[in-house]
C-alpha cells in the first residue's frame, strides 16, 4: 500500500463523508455501521523509507465523551486520551510497531477500545506514497471477503492485509497468482491456510495483481477478521 489509497474506503474526503452518512443512516435504521467500542487493526506496508510513524484517528460520535485507549501489545505501547462529540483525536503510532513487511505472519495488531462508541480512521503519509483507511468494528466484521486490488508498479506489489480478533482464527486464502508466503511457495488456486491468533496479523504481497483473491474465515465463537485487501495510486 503506497501512495495507493486503501481502495475499500477510497479517498479520505470520501470516506470521512461515507462514515458520516453511515451513521446518519445507521441510527435511523438500526443498521451496522462503522461505529464501536473495540477496534482492532494493521497497517500494510508502505513502501517509501522515510520512517513517518502511522497515524490513528478517534471521532466522537456521541454527546458522552468516549475515554478510549490504543495498545499495540507487541511493543508495550499504550496511549489513553478522551475524545468529545464531533472531536477528532491523532495518535502517532511506533512504526516498527505497527507496519507489516514483507509476506507472511506478523504480531503487530492494534487494540482499540472506547467507553462510548467512536469512528476510527487509519493514516500512513509519506514524501510520495499515502494510505488511509476506515476500521470497522469488531462487532460488525464478517466472514468471508474478496479482494480488488490494482496491478503492481514497478518495485511496488499488490499486497493484503488480515487481522485476527480471537485466538485460534482459521483463514484460507486462494491466490488467482502465484505467491511465496512464510517463505513457501504457492501456485495459483491453491489454498494458503493459516491459524491466526488475537492481534496477529498476516500479509500477502505479489508482483500479480490479488484481485480475486478470497478469504473464508471459521471461528471457534466470536468475532471475524480486519481485511485491508485494497490499493490505488494516489
Amino acid at each position: 500500500m503506497t501512495f495507493w489509497i486503501t481502495a475499500l474506503y477510497l479517498l479520505s474526503a470520501n470516506f470521512l463523508l461515507k462514515g458520516y452518512l453511515a451513521d446518519s443512516a445507521a441510527s435511523n435504521t438500526g443498521a451496522r455501521d462503522n461505529k464501536g467500542t473495540e477496534f482492532i487493526l494493521t497497517f500494510t506496508e508502505n513502501l517509501q523509507r522515510d520512517e513517518h510513524d502511522a497515524k490513528l484517528q478517534a471521532v466522537g460520535t456521541t454527546q458522552t465523551p468516549a475515554t478510549v485507549t490504543v495498545e499495540a501489545p507487541a511493543v508495550g505501547f499504550t496511549t489513553t486520551f478522551n475524545v468529545s462529540f464531533g472531536e477528532v483525536k491523532t495518535v502517532d503510532l511506533p512504526r516498527v510497531a505497527v507496519e507489516l513487511r514483507g509476506s507472511g505472519v506478523q504480531d503487530k495488531g492494534i487494540h482499540v477500545t472506547a467507553s462510548e462508541e467512536i469512528t476510527v480512521y487509519g493514516v500512513f503519509t509519506e514524501s510520495a506514497t499515502s494510505d488511509a483507511f476506515l476500521a470497522l468494528p469488531t462487532d460488525v466484521l464478517g466472514t468471508e471477503h474478496f479482494a480488488s486490488c490494482s496491478p503492481p508498479s514497478g518495485s511496488f506489489p499488490s499486497q493484503i492485509g488480515v487481522v485476527g480478533t480471537d485466538d485460534g482464527t482459521t483463514v484460507s486464502i486462494v491466490p488467482k497468482q502465484g505467491v511465496t508466503f512464510d517463505g513457501l511457495a504457492y501456485a495459483a488456486g491453491q489454498t494458503i491456510t493459516v491459524t491466526l491468533d488475537r492481534l496477529q496479523c498476516l500479509q500477502l504481497q505479489s508482483d500479480g495483481d490479488l484481485t480475486g483473491w478470497v478469504s473464508y474465515h471459521f471461528q471457534q465463537e466470536r468475532g471475524g477478521l480486519q481485511w485491508k485487501p485494497f490499493r490505488y495510486r494516489w
